[in-house]
């Protein structure tokens, strides 16, 4: 595409799925992670025990411990996949400034259903989880916190790292947008898109 044809911003809906290969593959990386450190934990922990008995033992417990997390978040994933029937339409946005996305309707009802629930319920750990995402149910990066940009053709969505290494973007295009909005991340970016 040619730069003198690109516009200079677009905005555009689209769904951001939590069933795709690139959310599930950061869940379940995460989790095995976490599951690999306690692992370790438990076996270093029983060997520096006065009387270790079986370091097999605290390895399966680690893989079971990790093994079940992983089948719940599984779960929980596949019930917000149907409750959402695919996901929310978020509204994106990039141009000069950075890339930003922003919740549809049905994003901003459920966090503030969650909320809202956990307040009711008394259970502050219900009402922090859901205040949390509402917080996060918005997001974006400025061009100069980008560290890389990734493209995931197949599933038509940029991946964008910020140099903290944390709070990562997922931008999810259209069919109609998505060779736009590559271009434009890769004029804005000035970072190398692979």
């Amino acid at each position: 595409m040619e730069s003198a044809s690109l516009p200079d911003r677009i905005e555009w809906d689209a769904k951001m799925p939590f069933i795709g290969k690139t959310e599930i593959r950061q869940i379940f990386l995460g989790i095995g992670i976490a599951g690999l450190a306690l692992t370790l934990f438990l076996v270093i922990l029983e060997l520096a025990s006065p009387t270790p008995a079986s370091v097999l033992d605290y390895l399966f417990i680690g893989i079971g411990i990790t093994a079940f997390i992983l089948f719940l978040a599984f779960i929980a994933v596949l019930l917000l996949h149907t409750i959402t029937r695919g996901g929310h339409i978020y509204h994106f946005i990039i141009d000069s400034d950075g890339a930003a996305y922003l919740p549809g309707k049905d994003a901003q009802k459920m966090t503030d259903t969650m909320a809202v629930l956990g307040i009711l319920s008394g259970n502050v750990t219900a009402a922090g989880a859901g205040l949390i995402a509402r917080g996060q149910a918005s997001g974006g990066i400025r061009w100069k916190e980008v560290k890389s940009v990734r493209l995931i053709p197949d599933e038509k969505k940029i991946y964008i790292a910020r140099k903290a290494l944390i709070n990562p973007v997922m931008i999810c295009c259209t069919d109609e947008t998505y060779l736009v909005a590559v271009e434009l991340v890769r004029r804005y970016s000035k970072k190398q898109v692979v």
